[in-house]
């Protein structure tokens, strides 16, 4: 059994030292009541499924009901002025991603909260390399086919919010070319596809996990990857790079926070037993197969990745003059 979690922990990326137990964890009195999982995002996307599946995960360990809540709009503020009510004692925490945690302050004027001053980092879930999408039917097969379209007309790209992954690299996709792009804001990764797939936008940066059904199925196509390197999933999709446009280019990550001010043992509790939750095969069998990527990081690396992470995509709507719808 204990080589076989071994095993599991390396597979998802997760140190070897990584040996917490239930005597060290049961340490901290916590939690004492049901817990609030916040999702910015509406029902049906990426990040709501996630959260639903590790919050059944830390419910069966933490033995209270871990209830998810979304509360979508104002790239991520309803979500964090919602955690940020409730007491600094862990049991209201918030599952939001890297525009809300890094980008969406320099979008904003008078953007509500600060990442580093009001909130405690608890854990990173995963990664999720972001595709450019365009219908099947489409006569579109790649980017340069994308640039040609946009000299006839004015092309539609859909974003899942200001400030969202899709937002950044459209409008850097936009800058970088020169196209004529026109943003079309939703409230999620789902109403977002759903358009795509009826026509009423032209493209769509998204996760690979968001369409790749569709994609199997031959509704979508992918025409670029914004990665470093091809994807094992779609290896015959060039990444950005190869198109001409090396710049545009971001990893989105999402994340797990909680009030600032919160005890450190039980952020430390939550780190550990959410990074438990993730290496359960129940999750990882359902994620891995999409391409998600697994991190693996305490609250003090998970910090550090935010506070650059602030610094790369502030100077990434800064140098693009990006603004939130």
């Amino acid at each position: 059994m204990i080589q076989r979690r071994q095993v599991l922990l390396a597979a998802l990326g997760l140190p070897a030292a990584f040996t917490a137990t239930p005597s060290a964890l049961a340490q901290v009195a916590y939690p004492t009541k049901p817990i609030r999982l916040i999702v910015m995002y509406p029902p049906g996307g990426p990040s709501d499924t996630m959260a639903r599946s590790v919050a059944e995960i830390l419910a069966g360990r933490l033995r209270q009901p871990v209830l998810v809540e979304n509360k979508p709009g104002g790239g991520g503020q309803i979500a964090a002025a919602a955690m940020l009510q409730a007491p600094a004692d862990g049991h209201a925490l918030m599952l939001g991603d890297s525009a809300a945690f890094a980008a969406n302050r320099f979008l904003y004027k008078g953007f509500a909260f600060d990442t580093q001053r009001d909130m405690a980092p608890v854990a990173p879930l995963m990664a999720m390399p972001m595709v450019l999408w365009v219908q099947h039917g489409s006569s579109v097969n790649s980017i340069r086919d994308l640039m040609a379209l946009a000299k006839t007309r004015t092309v539609s790209f859909a974003s899942q919010g200001p400030g969202s992954a899709g937002h950044l690299l459209g409008e850097m996709l936009k800058g970088a070319s020169g196209a004529d792009l026109n943003h079309v804001l939703y409230r999620g990764s789902a109403p977002a596809m759903v358009d795509l797939l009826g026509g009423q936008v032209d493209c769509l940066f998204d996760g690979i996990g968001a369409g790749l059904p569709y994609l199997r199925d031959q509704k979508l196509k992918a025409i670029a990857t914004a990665t470093s390197s091809r994807l094992a999933l779609v290896p015959e999709v060039p990444t950005t790079a190869e198109a001409g446009f090396p710049a545009v280019k971001i990893n989105i990550w999402f994340g797990l926070v909680t009030n600032a001010g919160t005890p450190a043992a039980v952020v430390t509790k939550l780190n550990e037993e959410v990074r438990l939750a993730l290496a359960t095969p129940q999750v990882a069998n359902r994620f891995k197969p999409l391409g998600f990527d697994f991190m693996a990081m305490d609250q003090a690396a998970f910090d550090q990745l935010i506070r650059q992470e602030t610094e790369l995509l502030g100077n990434v709507v800064r140098s693009r003059g990006i603004t939130a719808d």
